[in-house]
């Protein structure tokens, strides 16, 4: 008995992977003073620091398979012969893999903010004299990632090894088609690692915002003096992960060993018909969470003084701290998923025949498998 025999295998490729290791703000140490001013003098010391990282992650797949295979045994005639008639058709088989994984790492991220530390002194500073001394910190992250993911699977198997013809003959006729057996494996791992438990559209890991650590003297001031000690520091952490997958998986097929006829013959009729079998298992993992692990602010130590200070003198020590996170995520998918199967191992006719009938048909399965794990 032959045997026809197909199989198909489809792989796209990972796409996309970036791993960043950010320390931002690496620890910023200052210190500045005004000692021993003059009367009426103006002392300014300004320490001003701005670190800005925007990142923009776009990942796009747009993927379309689409398999048509028909494998054909029988659709053999043999009429009106002076004889017997033994017809036997071999086995189909399709083996059909379709394997789709894209975007499966958006965006890996380590971020880090640095520490603060600063000293700010005025000391012995004279009458009617303006002394400052002013620090400014600004850190500001802005990650945006967007993963979108576009796949259509579309399989169409035909499989035939009945539509056998044997009619008038002048003899027996003897019909034996083979087995119909279809196996198909759609895998679409979408904006995910593959895990099904970390996500692909970002994996970010905050450490925390760091320390501060600030002080401030003002000492032995002068008199209508004014003495100002200033520290900002601001961290601000902008986290935009978006994605969007449309995913369509359809199977159709068509198995059939039946379908055969034998009709007016001057002798007996024998059929047997082989098995139709249909496995179908569609697995879909589709945005997979984003994880975003966030630590905790640092400590702030804050030591302020003022000492021994003039008649009628303003002295201030200011310290604010302005730590910020906004973090959006959204999921969208659209998911569908049909399969269509026919199998038939009947539809055998037997007419009009001098002689006995033995009809025997096969086994018809059919196992579908629909697996959607989404955001």
């Amino acid at each position: 008995m032959k045997k026809t025999l197909a199989r198909a295998l489809v792989s796209a490729p990972v796409i996309g992977a970036l791993t960043l290791s950010l320390a931002l703000g690496v620890a910023f140490a200052s210190s500045a003073e005004n000692v021993q001013t003059g009367a009426g003098s103006s002392n300014t010391n300004t320490v001003d620091l701005d670190n800005e990282l925007n990142i923009d992650r776009e990942n796009n797949a747009d993927v379309d398979n689409h398999g048509d295979v028909t494998n054909d045994s029988g659709s053999n005639e043999a009429n009106k012969n002076n004889g017997d008639v033994d017809t036997e058709t071999g086995d189909t088989d399709v083996d059909a893999e379709v394997v789709n994984e894209l975007n499966a790492s958006g965006l890996e991220d380590e971020i880090e903010f640095g520490d603060f530390d600063f000293d700010g002194t005025n000391d012995t500073t004279g009458a009617d004299s303006d002394n400052h001394n002013t620090a400014t910190l600004d850190n500001e992250v802005n990650l945006d990632v967007e993963s979108n993911a576009d796949v259509e699977n579309t399989l169409d198997i035909d499989q035939f090894t009945g539509f056998n013809e044997a009619n008038k003959n002048n003899g027996d006729v003897d019909t034996g088609t083979g087995d119909a057996e279809a196996e198909v494996t759609i895998e679409n791992t979408l904006n995910s690692d593959g895990s099904g438990s970390l996500a692909a559209g970002a994996q970010i890991d905050v450490g925390g915002f760091g320390d501060v650590d600030v002080e401030f003297t003002n000492e032995q001031t002068g008199a209508d003096s004014s003495n100002t000690n200033t520290a900002d520091v601001t961290n601000e952490l902008n986290v935009d992960v978006e994605n969007n997958a449309d995913v369509e998986n359809h199977v159709d097929v068509t198995n059939n060993t039946g379908s055969n006829e034998a009709n007016k013959n001057n002798g007996d009729v024998e059929t047997d018909t082989g098995d139709a079998s249909a496995d179908i298992e569609v697995e879909n993992t589709i945005n997979q969470g984003t994880e975003i692990t966030l630590g905790t602010s640092g400590d702030v130590d804050f030591d302020g003084a003022n000492d021994t200070t003039g008649a009628d003198s303003d002295n201030h020590n200011l310290l604010t701290v302005d730590n910020e996170t906004n973090v959006d995520v959204e999921n969208n998918a659209d998911v569908e998923n049909t399969a269509d199967v026919d199998n038939t191992t009947g539809f055998n006719e037997a007419n009009k025949n001098n002689g006995n009938v033995d009809t025997s048909t096969g086994d018809a399965s059919t196992t579908i498998s629909f697996t959607n794990t989404v955001n």
